[in-house]
């Protein structure tokens, strides 16, 4: 319950890893395909040591009294840092890739950030991400998919999902290093379970989502055989959800709630990752 690799001439690192998510088109794609080589697959993981920092709502008829009325309230809460791994798959045909990947689910424990010793909320995340995309450019990829994320508090599941749009690019700064950089925004629906709708019953609400990934990008010149690169990322990564339009009650002495205002229910997931990336 929610209440309480090896560079080739002159390619740009951006060549030579997958761009792996749509939501979070990854820091680079894979390497350019010569004419005799029009396909190349790509699988990796990424490590995210996150924090979340989220929301509750008190539940009508609780809250701030002001005078006989209660005021139904919405309190922010935060978790210590979890690590999240993101394994991935991308393939690519010239200048167009497909690419997957899903956020394993992770557990965290949401505290009270306002109040002094305050109550925790368990509480566990996870995110699929499909998106396919086309090279503008060595060093510039485009992206169109799809984005779904789940949270999960007790019983209750509250979900998110809709179309994510982002670019990719790249600069080299050094003999197979490059500075990379990401950007993804979308517009979501929410579902929210039928226990904590809103004080006009609602459950559906639209929702804006933006992420941004920055970092390094290292080609390692060591491979197995069988491997055409070896690919490893350093960088930050953070993601943010605004649910909006959320109705919070105030509650009489009869015990009658009524609306009272609207909210925007504010979710940031943010911190370091690294990645590994083998192109075949």
């Amino acid at each position: 319950m929610r209440n309480t690799c090896s560079i080739r001439g002159r390619l740009s690192i951006l060549a030579c890893l997958p761009v792996a998510l749509l939501a979070a088109p990854d820091p680079v794609a894979a390497q350019v395909p010569t004419a005799m080589e029009d396909a190349q697959f790509n699988v990796g993981v990424k490590v995210w040591a996150t924090t979340w920092e989220s929301w509750v709502t008190s539940p009508k008829g609780t809250g701030v009294a002001v005078g006989a009325s209660r005021f139904q309230t919405v309190q922010a809460v935060g978790s210590s840092r979890e690590p999240s791994f993101i394994p991935y798959a991308n393939v690519r045909v010239k200048d167009f890739f497909a690419s997957v990947s899903a956020m394993s689910r992770t557990n965290y424990t949401l505290r009270d950030t306002a109040t002094p010793g305050g109550f925790d909320v368990a509480a566990s995340r996870k995110e699929v991400d499909f998106n396919a995309g086309y090279y503008v450019l060595s060093g510039l990829a485009l992206t169109a998919g799809v984005k779904q994320l789940t949270q999960t508090y007790g019983s209750d599941s509250y979900r998110w999902e809709g179309p994510i749009v982002g670019f990719a690019g790249s600069a080299p700064i050094a003999s197979g290093v490059a500075i990379y950089g990401n950007v993804g925004v979308g517009w979501m629906k929410a579902k929210f379970p039928a226990s904590q709708a809103d004080v006009s019953g609602n459950t559906s609400f639209n929702a804006d989502y933006r992420l941004g990934e920055f970092g390094l990008a290292y080609a390692s010149p060591w491979t197995l055989r069988w491997m055409r690169t070896l690919l490893v990322t350093a960088g930050y990564r953070a993601q943010y959800v605004s649910t909006k339009g959320y109705g919070l009650a105030v509650t009489d002495t009869q015990g009658v709630s009524t609306f009272n205002t609207s909210a925007n229910l504010k979710d940031t997931t943010q911190g370091l990752v690294l990645s590994i990336v083998a192109s075949f």
